[in-house]
């Protein structure tokens, strides 16, 4: 996943990859990566598509992996037309989907409200676990 991780690095630099943008003036978004798992991020243009499948299948063809086109999903931010969406998910294989779902506990999607209280109630799970963690061993 390094490697892959480095091709679309280059590939930004080369300005081919349009990664989105996090806010006006905020930093740009191409790809995470964990583990063996990977969320590629890209301005929904048909240019794109080719320049994300070219780069899938370069590194596939040099590592030999393969890509689960049943595990993969595209998602599309509210403003690109449904048309669009149907074009470009057909062109890279991928099922559209409204709902990511959650990966390691957490929603990948949601509103900015109910991000920061499922971020509130997780700290103080945690900060209540810390605690008991603590008791417990000072009573040892």
């Amino acid at each position: 996943m390094e490697r892959l991780s480095q091709m679309i690095e280059l590939i930004v630099e080369q300005g081919l990859w349009k990664p989105i943008q996090l806010g006006r003036g905020g930093p740009k978004l191409s790809h995470l990566v964990f583990a063996d798992d990977l969320i590629l991020f890209s301005e929904a243009f048909l240019d794109q598509v080719e320049v994300i499948n070219s780069c899938l299948g370069a590194f596939c063809s040099s590592s030999r992996e393969k890509i689960s086109n049943e595990k993969m999903k595209v998602y599309f931010s509210r403003n690109v037309s449904w048309n669009a969406r149907n074009q470009l998910s057909s062109e890279l294989d991928f099922n559209c989907t409204s709902n990511l779902g959650k990966y390691l506990g957490v929603k990948l999607h949601h509103n900015r409200a109910f991000c920061f209280q499922d971020i509130l109630v997780r700290k103080r799970n945690a900060s209540v676990l810390r605690r008991a963690r603590i008791c417990l061993w000072r009573l040892d």
